[in-house]
């Protein structure tokens, strides 16, 4: 299966993002309520991961052809030999 470069995850980002809010909330005093930003949270994680349709890895992998050699080229459906 192809893997997605992990700076490619919404995911991940959205984590990162909640991470940042929860420093700066501390930060300049706007506290939201913990059980409210877990339930948040949470729900745009269960969104996230039903939309999810590819794992995430180090960098963007494809997975191996099944016909090693050949590659679809430049026009879609013409398979070509790569060189």
């Amino acid at each position: 299966m192809d893997k997605k470069a992990w700076y490619r995850s919404k995911t991940l980002w959205i984590n990162l993002v909640a991470g940042v809010a929860l420093v700066a909330q501390s930060r300049f005093g706007f506290v939201i309520d913990a059980e409210v930003q877990g339930g948040i949270l949470t729900v745009i994680n269960l969104v996230l991961r039903l939309i999810t349709k590819e794992p995430v890895g180090l960098k963007d992998e494809q997975a191996p052809s099944p016909f090693p050699g050949i590659d679809a080229g430049p026009q879609a459906g013409r398979p070509g030999l790569r060189d």
